[in-house]
């Protein structure tokens, strides 16, 4: 279904997104506007966080339905695709797995961790307030203030970076020009 979907619009880039975390409960309050924003730039929008998006540059796959390896062979078979292939994600699952399957991916840091490693996977551009000096420069969009807005779980335990979609973008658009796909 989704090889169809790329043959009938012939996207430039397939960007599969994930913007929840299980571990945490974060969900990313922007999914619906960034996949909006993404599609009006040729890009099809595979998304494993539901956009509620009727749109033919959107498919939405429900994550709690399908297995990691289900995942693993989604991205397996679409980069096997002629388009360009990337990922949008949360710390999370996603992170490991385009490791695996050396897809570059864009992200999103949202939360401190001080057990997190998967920051070093070399595919992984990283948008964070948090500085890091084992990150290449290269690899680490640095969120000045007004790019992202803090908010609090539900059980006040963790501290979350909800990030502005216009940065966003911004930041995948130069990794997107930094990352030979």
């Amino acid at each position: 279904a989704i090889q169809d979907r790329i043959l009938s619009v012939h996207p430039s880039t397939v960007v599969c997104t994930h913007f929840g975390a299980r571990s945490s409960g974060y969900e990313y309050p922007h999914t619906a506007r960034l996949a909006s924003q993404l599609a009006q730039r040729d890009c099809l929008v595979v998304s494993f966080s539901p956009t509620g998006l009727s749109d033919q540059n959107v498919i939405d796959i429900d994550i709690s339905t399908i297995s990691p390896t289900d995942s693993i062979e989604i991205l397996r078979a679409l980069k096997l695709e002629p388009a360009n292939l990337c990922v949008i994600s949360v710390n999370s699952l996603m992170w490991p797995i385009s490791a695996a399957l050396d897809v570059p991916n864009l992200g999103l840091h949202v939360f401190q961790d001080p057990s997190m490693h998967q920051y070093l996977y070399p595919n992984i551009f990283v948008i964070t307030p948090f500085f890091f000096g084992s990150l290449p420069p290269f690899r680490l969009f640095l969120a000045p203030a007004g790019s992202y807005r803090q908010r609090r779980s539900d059980d006040e335990t963790i501290v979350f970076a909800d990030y502005n979609p216009d940065y966003v973008l911004d930041a995948f658009d130069t990794m997107m020009s930094a990352t030979p796909i």
